[in-house]
């Protein structure tokens, strides 16, 4: 008797369409970080294996855009670059009045925000129009910037109080997330944070660390970056990797199941 042997992907396809999901975008996501302007951006998966460094040019803050690019900050040339993944440079933005530090990209808006190291945030366009502004407070030195598609984020950055504020486009205050690791209350502050929209939860960068808290402020884990063990001023999570339209991922899995089905019933 002849037994059909059954192609893995296709089958997946089909599975997708009777309700089992098969999360690609998880597996693709990763880490880069700044480091401070030591070296180049490092790449870690989200369980702390080192993957290398981009290839690119050390900066700040870093950024994807969902797009397949990434955005590195260069504070003291005042500019943010454009990259592919392979380290191609694509377009600078170029920028005035702040030494950036942390980045976040606004997918609604198609802008980037840009936290400055004397606590300004300010929101550019991808032709550095300055599209609004605000101050989170004098005091907070190197904070972080993240945006969830709704909200930012932004934290009391070096020496704050591991507070990161969840805000209004404005900068209105919405509320307060106490984040920090157990036994180290006031004594650890994020200077970069990402959103992690495949679990929504938030990523902080420190000195050689990252960790990832819910939004409710519990840590759900603490990596060690040894092979960046520097200031974390760029932190961001996501995938070079551009998702499909749902539609056509739809059309792939219908295409897939019913090559599939034909094959079986040879």
């Amino acid at each position: 008797m002849k037994v059909a042997r059954i192609p893995m992907l296709p089958l997946f396809l089909a599975l997708g369409l009777f309700g089992i999901a098969v999360d690609l975008a998880r597996a693709d996501s990763f880490m880069i970080m700044g480091n401070d302007l030591r070296q180049s951006p490092a790449e870690y998966s989200l369980t702390g294996t080192f993957l290398g460094s981009f290839n690119a040019p050390a900066g700040s803050g870093v950024t994807f855009d969902g797009a397949g690019h990434l955005y590195v900050d260069y504070p003291e040339a005042s500019q943010i670059s454009e990259f592919d993944s392979a380290g191609t440079h694509l377009n600078t933005i170029s920028y005035t009045g702040h030494f950036g530090e942390s980045l976040a990209y606004d997918s609604v808006n198609s802008s980037i925000w840009l936290a400055g190291s004397d606590g300004s945030i300010t929101d550019l366009s991808l032709s550095g129009i300055v599209l609004g502004s605000f101050t989170i407070s004098t005091s907070a030195f190197v904070p972080g910037v993240a945006f969830d598609g709704t909200f930012l984020y932004t934290s009391a950055g070096l020496y704050g109080n591991d507070v990161i504020t969840q805000r209004l486009l404005d900068g209105t205050p919405v509320s307060t997330i106490i984040a920090y690791f157990p036994g180290y209350l006031n004594s650890w502050d994020a200077s970069s944070l990402a959103y992690d929209a495949t679990d929504g939860t938030l990523w902080a960068g420190y000195n050689g660390e990252v960790r990832e808290f819910r939004l409710d402020g519990t840590l759900l884990t603490s990596l060690a970056t040894p092979d960046a063990n520097f200031y974390h001023d760029g932190l961001t999570v996501g995938s070079f990797v551009v998702p499909e339209p749902p539609s056509l991922l739809l059309v792939g899995s219908i295409l897939g199941a019913a090559g599939l089905f034909r094959r079986l019933l040879r």
